[in-house]
């Protein structure tokens, strides 16, 4: 069986690379960069799985070229396959590929439909109508799908965690032995994630808190500068960590330290760092939009409204002082996760996927 995953870039931090390169060596693989050249995406994929020996093939050397030039070198492909698209330029050619015979196509959806930009909705609607199959990592997402999607072709696939790296990286640092209690989140700093109403609310629980506490904030992205003239303003940079962009292993290692995580975003498609979060059992105080009560489970967290710092603040302030509460969120946190999201689970039900597509094409 021969699978062709197509992506607009490739790099350590691709969720659907990682699935695709846990997939068993008996699948025949082929990676299609869109927006990047072989020798750049192969670059990132020896670093970031040096034993793996795929197929690339990159349909532009010049990022800048029409999207449809890539067509020829992709017609070339030896068929029959399944395609299987991420992004929205590649989902787009992946649509245009289906009209190929001897081809079948998965698309992922890996966030809420209604947050996509224009552009992105008519790409990714497009290719959903000509999808043979289309997952979805969440129930919530599922539901954002548009009206003109057939609901007997899209299925939930969850996202997978690595929890062998996880682990790996947690037990090689032993946790700073405090009376200081560390808030923290992973994330981009992009407005999706609302970092100015989690400043807010731990600055008015910092005011009044009755043990020391510090927030760390990791992660890098254009609204850098505003995050830093707000903690200026809120008088917090003492309190404050800012350690930008790390690498996972590196992220796994700053959970360590952290008592509290705090998920402030508006929007979500599934929340990879929470679930990360959670399987180092961590206290997880999150914003109560779809799905991330589904993602962690209602009972296994705290929520606050999207944009309420003045909510956030309060249950800071009540997570902050009692340590049993955190100690038992974190554990159900973690056995609720580790249950449902390994890598393996996730690899094995994308298989299925594709063994069904391949079936249809022998059929």
């Amino acid at each position: 069986m021969k699978v062709v995953a197509l992506f607009n870039t490739v790099d350590a931090g691709n969720i659907g690379l990682e699935n695709f390169a846990f997939q068993k060596s008996d699948l025949r693989r082929n990676i299609v960069a869109i927006r990047q050249s072989r020798q750049a995406a192969l670059m990132q994929i020896n670093k970031a799985y040096p034993d793996w020996d795929v197929q690339i093939v990159s349909s532009q050397e010049d990022s800048k070229t029409s999207l449809f030039c890539g067509l020829p070198t992709l017609m070339r492909l030896r068929r029959p396959m399944v395609m299987h698209a991420h992004h929205a330029r590649a989902a787009l050619l992946a649509a245009l590929l289906r009209c190929i015979p001897k081809t079948r196509l998965v698309t992922t959806a890996h966030s809420n439909f209604n947050s996509y930009k224009k552009r992105h909705k008519i790409s990714f609607g497009f290719a959903f109508l000509f999808s043979d199959r289309i997952v979805c990592n969440s129930e919530g997402t599922k539901a954002s799908l548009p009206w003109f999607v057939r609901r007997t072709k899209s299925t939930v696939i969850y996202n997978g965690i690595d929890f062998r790296k996880l682990d790996i990286a947690s037990s090689s640092i032993e946790k700073t032995q405090t009376k200081t209690v560390m808030v923290g989140t992973v994330c981009r700093m992009v407005p999706q994630k609302d970092l100015p109403t989690l400043l807010r609310g731990f600055a008015k629980a910092y005011a009044k808190s009755e043990v020391p506490l510090t927030l760390r904030l990791v992660g890098d992205g254009p609204e850098r500068c505003n995050i830093d003239r707000l903690i200026r303003e809120l008088d917090i940079e003492d309190a404050v960590e800012l350690t930008g962009a790390l690498s996972r292993y590196k992220v796994y290692e700053t959970l360590v330290d952290m008592d509290i995580f705090v998920v402030s975003s508006r929007w979500e498609g599934f929340c990879n760092a929470m679930v990360e979060a959670g399987a180092a059992a961590k206290a997880i105080l999150a914003t109560d939009i779809d799905p991330l009560p589904e993602v962690i489970g209602r009972e296994n967290a705290v929520f606050f409204n999207a944009g309420d710092s003045e909510a956030l603040g309060k249950q800071l302030l009540g997570l902050s002082v009692d340590s049993k509460r955190r100690e038992k969120l974190g554990q159900k946190a973690r056995d609720f996760v580790r249950h449902r999201y390994s890598l393996e689970l996730s690899a094995e039900r994308y298989r299925k996927v594709y063994e069904g597509l391949a079936e249809e094409l022998q059929g």
